[in-house]
């Protein structure tokens, strides 16, 4: 299946075949006495052979999906974080929807084998924007719908002495929904924010 070049690994089209034609155990004993056994420049290889074993598993197969994923994430080097994606998203893809568990073990693994600043850029693409942003953006959401109620309240305003009775109420029409607007985010704010401090 694998023949050794130079003190590297090379991993034959008939040696992928080969894992392919196993049963769910030999696959599971195959991948994973390759993959503890490829030193840390194989990454290549340990993620075709990962990637391979856990796509040739059936959908009921978790717990030997589950066992190559980890083992090949746990025996790949620091700096090869492709081969990690690709390993832990090939095999969460291929678990069934029921096999939370070992969706959670595999991106537990994943993340424990990143260094420090690779986890935090991860947390933030599954978080979305942090506390700070989402607050800046309400400040300017807000500050523009207050620059415009208080520019519509002085129009309206001047417009009694300037405009006739039918501009003033498309002008009123306006002022009255830019300022229904801004009531609806400031309620809708304040009651999300209320509602999710503890209580007490």
């Amino acid at each position: 299946m694998m023949a050794g070049h130079n003190g590297g690994v090379e991993l034959t089209r008939q040696g992928v075949q080969d894992i392919a034609n196993l049963t769910p155990d030999g696959k599971r004993e195959a991948a994973t006495t390759a993959l503890q056994s490829l030193g840390s420049s194989g990454a290549d290889v340990k993620r075709e052979v990962a990637t391979t074993a856990v796509q040739t598993l059936g959908i009921s197969d978790v717990g030997a999906k589950t066992e190559i994923a980890t083992t090949a994430l746990q025996t790949l080097g620091s700096n090869a974080v492709d081969a990690k994606k690709e390993i832990a998203t090939t095999a969460v893809q291929t678990l069934g929807a029921s096999a939370v568990d070992a969706k959670k073990e595999i991106a537990t693994t994943v993340l424990q084998t990143l260094s420090h600043e690779e986890r935090q850029e991860v947390f933030g693409q599954v978080q979305g924007p942090s506390q700070v942003v989402s607050d800046r953006i309400w400040q300017w959401v807000v500050g523009a719908f207050a620059i415009v109620f208080i520019g519509g309240s002085g129009t309206l305003v001047a417009s009694v002495f300037f405009l006739e009775v039918a501009q003033i109420q498309v002008l009123l029409t306006v002022f009255t929904t830019v300022a229904g607007i801004l009531a609806g985010f400031i309620s809708g704010r304040a009651s999300a924010t209320g509602g999710s401090r503890p209580a007490g």
